[in-house]
């Protein structure tokens, strides 16, 4: 700073400044980065915990079933004794249900690939769930005509759909509103950071076929949407908090992703991104198609 030396007053002030703008959206992309990479290990380290505890609880209930079944055959039991016997075996069964899910999640379940058509798999799914999703729930179908056929196991799609109409129907709680069930071909490019979506796992960019599921229901703070993938975290009661762990990874397994959006009191958006194989050129789907009783 200059001063007037007869009065001392400033005359002029002199001083330097630097664009630090480019370095401060670096370091926001590196803190993103950084999130994602811990996201990413979380992942892959809940998956191995996941995958090694329900390998062993899995051989273990296969004999608990085995020698329940064996009991339960031999002469002379009672009926009491037959009674509790389906009990335990019933249980074990549900056990070994869970188990899967937990193997499904770790990507390490058995399954085996087939030209499917999304659209048919969808539809199928949701006629079977129409008595479970309830009557306070609108079922809306939005299905592309022309969606080329893709590579990938029928039952674990199926097991997909059905986990996210299942969380889409408990989100409406019981309150009229729409679930929307909806299919696309899509073309992904380079991912976009902090896109306000989840999980933070990418897939690769390429052709997919797209299945979106969307509800009005209560919506979901961001710190819920942070964690919903994460193994028996549940914001509903306890033992449901398996399905859209089994979801994420059953799209793992087949190198797709699944992405988030969702907004406290008007719901939440689900969009599985499967890769496309182009295996045939489109499978024809009618508007006949779509269930009774349902809106197209």
């Amino acid at each position: 700073m200059a001063r007037d030396p007869a009065t001392g007053l400033p005359r002029r002030i002199t001083g330097t400044h630097t664009d630090i703008t480019a370095r401060k959206l670096a370091e926001a992309a590196a803190e993103k980065l950084h999130h994602k990479m811990l996201e990413i290990q979380k992942l892959e380290s809940l998956g191995v915990l996941a995958g090694g505890i329900a390998h062993d609880f899995n051989n273990l209930l296969t004999v608990i079933i085995g020698n329940s079944t064996l009991a339960r055959l031999e002469p002379g039991v009672s009926p009491a004794n037959c009674a509790r016997l389906d009990s335990a075996i019933t249980s074990a069964r549900r056990a070994a249900e869970l188990c899967r899910q937990l193997l499904a999640y770790a990507g390490k379940d058995t399954f085996t690939t087939a030209h499917i058509s999304l659209n048919e798999v969808a539809t199928e799914t949701a006629q079977l769930l129409e008595l479970t999703i309830g009557k306070h729930a609108q079922l809306e179908f939005a299905l592309a005509p022309d969606l080329p056929r893709n590579e990938a196991d029928p039952s674990q799609v199926r097991q997909v759909i059905m986990n996210l109409l299942m969380n889409a129907s408990e989100a409406l709680g019981g309150s009229a509103g729409t679930i929307r069930l909806a299919t696309s071909a899509i073309t992904l490019g380079p991912s976009t950071p902090g896109d306000g979506s989840a999980p933070a796992t990418e897939a690769a960019p390429g052709e997919y076929v797209c299945l979106e599921v969307a509800d009005t229901g209560c919506g979901m703070t961001p710190a819920v949407l942070e964690r919903i993938f994460d193994p028996f975290y549940t914001t509903k009661f306890a033992g449901r908090g398996l399905g859209l762990a089994a979801v994420l990874g059953i799209v793992r397994t087949h190198h797709g992703t699944v992405k988030v959006t969702s907004t406290t009191g008007r719901g939440s958006v689900f969009r599985v991104f499967l890769p496309l194989r182009q295996v045939d050129t489109v499978h024809p789907f009618a508007a006949t198609d779509v269930p009774a009783g349902s809106k197209a």
